[in-house]
């Protein structure tokens, strides 16, 4: 049975759900932002503490930010990641900042850029595998995939 043509109707990929045509409204960023992390997503910032003894692929990394973001409009995407670092004690958490194109673990001692300081205490939480730093917002990422949404 064909479904019937909606104006409007998002078309949707089959295999994670997302919009798969660029977002045109507040509302449709609103709710695309808030879809549950795909796994493929979660692994990719899960790997950077695991394999950071080995050179990364940063432009494999980021490559791989933008397919997750891809119908997200440039202005409205993530500024960056911060998550809790387990790589030695002296280190509490790593940076993804997309607009320096770096991933950098951060001690313990030392300060994040300002755009990042109110995701830090928020990404040592033990409920949030990682932090999404937006303009106007961050939103806690879960283990599961499930996002919230802290409002600055």
């Amino acid at each position: 049975m064909r479904r019937p043509i909606i104006p409007g109707l998002k078309e949707r990929s089959q295999d994670n759900n997302t919009i798969i045509r660029p977002i045109r409204s507040k509302f449709e960023l609103l709710e695309r932002l808030r879809q549950k992390r795909t796994d493929e997503y979660l692994k990719l910032v899960a790997d950077l503490d695991v394999n950071s003894q080995v050179e990364w692929d940063i432009d494999a990394v980021f490559a791989s930010l933008e397919k997750q973001f891809a119908d997200v409009p440039k202005q409205e995407q993530l500024i960056g990641i911060l998550a809790k670092c387990y790589l030695d004690d002296c280190y509490d958490v790593h940076l993804i900042d997309r607009n320096q194109t770096i991933i950098h673990h951060i001690k313990k001692t030392d300060s994040v850029p300002n755009e990042f300081a109110k995701a830090r205490g928020l990404a040592l939480h033990p409920s949030y595998e990682f932090i999404e730093v937006y303009k106007d917002c961050i939103r806690a990422v879960a283990r599961n995939g499930e996002v919230s949404v802290v409002k600055e």
